[in-house]
């Protein structure tokens, strides 16, 4: 029934390690833990996006070119400099 699957798909085995937290899992994979399963939490990636825009608004309310901005959205928020400049294109404001 839908109660045991819902079960079965939270339940962990008592001999495997649970790691939580981004950067605790990010250093696991980064030091060659092997990784048997990832859970996200919902909404992770809308919160990343909205996080985002903010810094995006806030480098524009500060004066700082559209490449400072690139800049430090890769930096704060790891991602590589194609994806940056989707979000800049999407979210940054050009002065009329």
């Amino acid at each position: 029934n839908k109660e045991e699957k819902n079960n079965q798909n939270t339940e962990v085995d008592a001999d495997k390690e649970v790691i939580a937290g981004r950067n605790a899992i990010l250093e696991a994979i980064k030091s060659g833990r092997e990784i048997n399963k990832i859970l996200f939490q919902e909404g992770i990636e809308k919160g990343r996006r909205d996080g985002i825009r903010n810094m995006i608004e806030l480098c524009q309310d500060l004066g700082t070119t559209e490449d400072n901005a690139k800049s430090q959205i890769i930096m704060r928020f790891r991602i590589p400099e194609e994806e940056a400049v989707k979000y800049i294109k999407t979210f940054w404001k050009s002065e009329k």
